[in-house]
């Protein structure tokens, strides 16, 4: 995905509890964190050379984190 203000490369935005090791598996060095706070409409892209934040969740891919955070507070766990 390009930047649309600089036109450089931008990577993908992972929110969440990351875990870093499974994160650069699936996406090598290629992505930022976040944070574990996630809400309609976060960006979805960042770009590295400009810093600029672009894009929205997915729809799936919001549901996915909201579930995630539903599931740890069903088991216990703490959510920041």
């Amino acid at each position: 995905m390009k930047c649309p203000q600089c036109r450089k490369e931008a990577v993908i935005i992972l929110y969440g509890d990351l875990d870093i090791v499974g994160a650069e598996n699936a996406y090598g060095r290629e992505f930022v964190g976040g944070g574990c706070a996630v809400a309609r409409g976060d960006p979805a892209w960042f770009c590295r050379k400009c810093r600029h934040q672009f894009g929205q969740l997915s729809e799936k891919n919001f549901e996915y984190a909201f579930a995630w955070v539903d599931t740890e507070r069903k088991k216990g766990g703490e959510i920041e």
